[in-house]
């Protein structure tokens, strides 16, 4: 049984290095994501040892639940995503293992074993980073009075029981389920699928997405209800909710938004030529993968404008009484969060892109120019990032137009449309900029060597 495991060890640990570039992007997403809540989970460690004062204890716990609860949310779908992109895009090699006598059954520990092995490095190197970070949030916090300076510093089995776990599980879980659909395909159907690309969205996403959404929209009428005129550090751990739900709602919902939207746009489509018509095709042909970056954007994007426009009513609000400890745990929220994002979306992008490099030689062989391919990704990128962009930005409102209203300030103050417009320019630039770059790098070999390399 050992040497069984051994060996099927030893077959995962050939087939990552024979494909390092592909398992790169999950290895980031499960290392980044691992580190944030190693981080955070270290507060409920120190909140939860003997001789913590009450109200040091609450802050720390509360700390932990809110920016680590919506930390965990958003690190399990960055994972999940990052992992099931990485083998769809071998949904072709899957099936043609299954065409020389793999089974199912192989085929998906194959998957999964190889994920364990990358999930597992990852985290171990992600737990020194994420107990360091834990050390600069307690300073953050003792720097601003929410906690005493004597605060005895701890990590134990839930620091690194929750920062190890819930990343290794959904990465493992998102390797075992599509790995499990991909192998469950008729050999025929799983090459179709190769060359096709994912076009359904299963009816549990779909269905957690309309959650969300509701959820976030309920949420921004409660704020606007409840909270009408009360205090603006007691309004926002209500208000900022619906910023996070409607982000990740809208996130889940992002092949539909993108299979809604490309149909809409087909005289602008035919305005740009052959550049056009190219971008048309593999959106609409490849509606799962070429949504996968949109799910970053809308979270970077709603969270980020969301949260910071309600702190700058806050403070417009409450002036020399601003709630320090609360703008702080706000500043956190957007900053891990978005950086979070960020390098989901830069990490995303760069394995979307990258991967196509054998669909992009194959165009030029038969007759697409490298600048009309070009053209195509900068068309792709403006629509799915706008897509993203927009969602974001309705996330967003969800909590800063209605506590903007409850605190008096109109539908939002000048300094709360700066700070929007200042995250919706930096997301376009990231994601331009990134694909881009990419784009011109894999376009930059001749044809017939792209294609021996993608083999």
């Amino acid at each position: 049984m050992a040497g069984r495991v051994s060996a099927r060890t030893g077959l995962a640990v050939g087939s990552i290095r024979h494909r390092r570039n592909s398992y790169l992007a999950g290895f980031v997403a499960v290392l980044l994501g691992s580190a944030v809540l190693t981080s955070f989970a270290a507060l409920l460690d120190i909140g939860l040892q003997p001789g913590i004062a009450r109200k040091e204890r609450t802050t720390l716990i509360i700390m932990a639940s809110v920016v680590g609860g919506w930390g965990a949310v958003v690190v399990g779908a960055a994972v999940a995503t990052t992992l099931a992109l990485t083998t769809r895009q071998r949904v072709r090699e899957l099936a043609l293992l299954r065409s020389i006598g793999a089974t199912p059954r192989q085929v998906v520990r194959m998957i999964t074993a190889e994920v364990a092995v990358v999930a597992l490095l990852a985290v171990a190197i992600a737990a020194p980073i994420g107990t360091a970070g834990s050390v600069v949030l307690l300073h953050l916090l003792e720097s601003t009075g929410q906690v005493g300076d004597s605060t005895p510093y701890r990590v134990g089995p839930i620091t690194y029981g929750i920062g190890a776990g819930a990343p290794l599980v959904a990465a493992v879980l998102a390797a075992f389920l599509t790995a499990r659909r991909a192998a469950a395909r008729r050999v025929r159907d799983g090459l179709f699928q190769a060359a096709t690309g994912g076009r359904t969205v299963g009816r549990v996403r779909k269905t957690a997405g309309w959650v969300l959404l509701a959820g976030g929209f309920g949420n921004a009428v409660t704020t606007l209800i409840v909270c009408r005129g009360a205090n603006p550090a007691d309004s926002q751990s209500i208000a900022s909710e619906g910023a996070i739900a409607g982000s990740i709602g809208f996130a889940l919902l992002a092949p539909v938004l993108l299979e809604w939207v490309v149909p809409r746009l087909d005289r602008i489509f035919a305005a740009f030529g052959v550049g056009g018509r190219l971008a048309q095709l593999n959106l609409r042909e490849r509606i799962q993968q070429a949504a996968t970056p949109i799910m970053p954007v809308v979270i970077v994007t709603g969270i980020a404008s969301g949260t910071l426009s309600m702190q700058a009513v806050a403070n417009e609000v409450s002036g020399e009484h601003l709630d320090k400890g609360t703008a702080l745990l706000n500043y956190v929220i957007v900053g891990i969060i978005s950086a979070l994002a960020a390098a989901m979306l830069v990490n995303m992008l760069v394995a979307a892109t990258a991967e196509r490099r054998r669909e992009h030689a194959q165009l030029r062989l038969i007759g697409a120019t490298p600048d009309q391919l070009l053209q195509a990704l900068r068309i792709e990128t403006a629509v799915v990032t706008g897509i993203g962009l927009v969602a974001g930005t309705i996330a967003a409102a969800f909590t800063a137009v209605p506590f903007s209203l409850a605190q008096g300030t109109g539908v939002l103050p000048l300094t709360a449309l700066v700070i929007q417009t200042a995250v919706i320019v930096a997301v376009a630039l990231l994601s331009y900029a990134t694909t881009l770059r990419t784009g011109r790098r894999t376009l930059r070999s001749p044809a017939m060597a792209a294609l021996a390399v993608a083999a």
